[in-house]
């Protein structure tokens, strides 16, 4: 009963927009530090932090990304963490993502375009209109 009602609670902060906060994504790293976790929750929040929070075109390159990343552990960056990432209703600009994915994932533009059908159908599939916008920069 408890693993259920943590993976509940989990859940449910995922899905909150207080995880895209300066503030919160500070402090979550923090917690993450003193008290490392395996959960894949914790994993996507935050590594949303790090791909949120730095969405500028000239802060958000793959070595500062990777450069925030390799101190808290999150290193390698999977397949499957860039979809998680992409199809996350708080990411409002991908090409970063994109870019990372090509540089340090090592996905080729074949693998970007497949990767990006199967983001465009899971939105579809949930009506997430804002997930839909990254078409327009593709």
């Amino acid at each position: 009963m408890a693993g259920h009602l943590t993976n509940l609670h989990s859940q449910l902060f995922v899905n909150t927009r207080y995880i895209t906060t300066a503030s919160t994504v500070s402090s979550l790293t923090q917690l993450y530090t003193d008290f490392p976790s395996s959960d894949p929750t914790v994993r996507l929040v935050l590594l949303l932090g790090v791909f949120i929070n730095d969405h500028t075109p000239l802060s958000a390159t793959p070595i500062r990304l990777k450069s925030k990343l390799e101190p808290l552990d999150l290193l390698p960056i999977t397949r499957q963490d860039v979809f998680n990432l992409m199809i996350n209703p708080f990411v409002e600009k991908y090409q970063s993502i994109l870019e990372f994915a090509r540089t340090e994932v090592g996905l080729n533009q074949k693998e970007i375009g497949v990767l990006v059908q199967e983001v465009a159908v899971r939105c579809l599939s949930e009506g997430c209109k804002a997930c839909l916008s990254f078409f327009a920069e593709w």
